[in-house]
């Protein structure tokens, strides 16, 4: 064991399941960045290797749906991948949790809220009944401006509900930059990012919701969903011609197992128990 607390695979601790899928049964439930595919096929294209594996869950009607890495798949996809490595987690453990995150922006666009009035329905509100609103699924998101609360009603459809946030999140996005957050705690996010015009904040969803997006072709936008999975598979830098060579999915999987186990014959294969932090991404 390293000092860092990493080591070989304990016996009884289960590998990632990592599988190839063809392109066409993996779906999305959130908007892409088209910013960042652009940096990920560039980058795909000169590392010939994917790093981290998308994280899926499967669908029941023999797709599976993208709970993070819809840039990455996107950017295969762009590329003309046939079929996409990925790791499954099982969705309905509860070791598998949903959470959120919020947006804090940096600045406001010239008439954000004004134009934020023609897409999306508004009212005002105080900060704690906009909390206990969310918490209470009557909200389904709001924008804090300073002391000033804009609440968005929780529309019944889950569809809607989808339709109203990508409104929401394209008043601003590409035209300010922001950070994804997981508190409400303005006073507490400025002492950790700095000063900041606003924050949004959005209801959380469940795991069912999620599938049934997957189901009905729906997509939430990008970075307001997070899904914190043990046993996550990082670094496994497989060959991207694999995607690429002929052959059916089942012979491509095929491969991968073997490629697994020769990986932990080598000792390459590290398990860390601990929760990291990360400085180079």
């Amino acid at each position: 064991m390293s000092a860092g607390g990493a080591g070989q695979v304990p016996a009884g601790v289960r590998l990632p399941d990592l599988r190839f899928f063809p392109t066409s049964q993996v779906v999305l439930h959130e908007e892409h960045d088209p910013e960042r595919v652009d940096r990920l096929v560039r980058r795909l294209q000169e590392e010939a290797v994917l790093r981290n594996p998308p994280l899926v869950a499967e669908v029941g009607d023999g797709r599976v749906v993208v709970l993070d890495g819809a840039n990455r798949v996107t950017a295969l996809e762009r590329l003309g991948a046939p079929c996409v490595v990925a790791q499954v987690v099982p969705y309905q453990n509860p070791s598998v949790v949903l959470d959120r995150w919020h947006h804090l922006l940096s600045a406001l666009p010239e008439g954000f809220l004004e134009e934020l009035g023609e897409r999306v329905p508004l009212q005002a509100a105080r900060v704690p009944e906009a909390s206990r609103g969310m918490a209470a699924g009557e909200l389904l998101a709001y924008v804090r401006v300073q002391d000033a609360v804009h609440a968005i009603p929780k529309p019944t459809g889950l569809v809607q509900q989808a339709e109203l946030l990508r409104r929401l999140v394209a008043a601003y996005r590409g035209r300010v930059a922001y950070h994804r957050v997981d508190s409400e705690d303005v006073a507490e996010l400025a002492g950790r990012y700095g000063d900041a015009q606003a924050l949004v904040a959005f209801a959380r969803f469940e795991k069912s919701d999620i599938l049934e997006l997957a189901r009905n072709s729906a997509r939430l936008p990008a970075g307001i969903t997070r899904h914190v999975v043990p046993g996550r598979a990082l670094r496994i830098n497989l060959p991207l011609e694999v995607a690429f060579r002929p052959g059916t999915v089942e012979e491509k999987n095929g491969w991968l197992a073997a490629w697994v186990r020769e990986r932990l014959r080598e000792g390459r294969v590290r398990y860390y128990p601990e929760p990291t932090v990360l400085f180079d991404e």
